[in-house]
């Protein structure tokens, strides 16, 4: 800024003192920024709590457990299963049936039909290779605080 002689002026907020610390106006803005971070930090924490929590519901579980029948990876079908299940039949035998059941299809939707503690049931719908629409249910059980498919038909 100039002033009226032609003499340039700083404004008295960015000027620092002499001792090299900054002005009153500047420590007064100071707070505001600590303030913004702590709430964004906040912010942050609070959505990464949220999200993980999402990403073990029944829903999301049941969309994933089909989803790798889709892809046709079994180890991620095998270890979406609870131990019950598991020791229905070998894991060679259970990814086979349970693979030809989507027989290549794709999710479209699923949706908890109910929820009660640890357990739940999921409906599960899609579209099959050849562009047949249905759907299937999915019973889960929490096993070591993770849901885990209990039944698939």
């Amino acid at each position: 800024m100039e002033s009226q002689t032609g003499q340039s002026v700083q404004s008295s907020e960015s000027v620092s003192r002499s001792d090299g610390s900054p002005s009153a106006a500047a420590q007064r803005s100071r707070p505001f920024s600590v303030a913004a971070l702590a709430a964004l930090v906040l912010g942050l924490s609070v959505f990464a709590v949220m999200a993980r929590g999402r990403t073990d519901s029944p829903e999301r579980v049941s969309r994933a457990f089909v989803q790798a029948m889709t892809r046709g990876d079994c180890t991620a079908i095998y270890g979406a299963l609870s131990t019950s299940f598991q020791q229905q039949a070998s894991q060679a035998d259970t990814c086979d049936r349970l693979i030809k059941i989507i027989n290549g299809g794709v999710v479209t939707s699923a949706v908890v039909q109910s929820q009660d503690g640890d357990t739940a049931s999921v409906k599960v719908y899609g579209v099959d290779s050849f562009r047949i629409s249905g759907s299937t249910t999915i019973d889960l059980k929490k096993e070591g605080g993770k849901w885990k498919i209990d039944s698939a038909e």
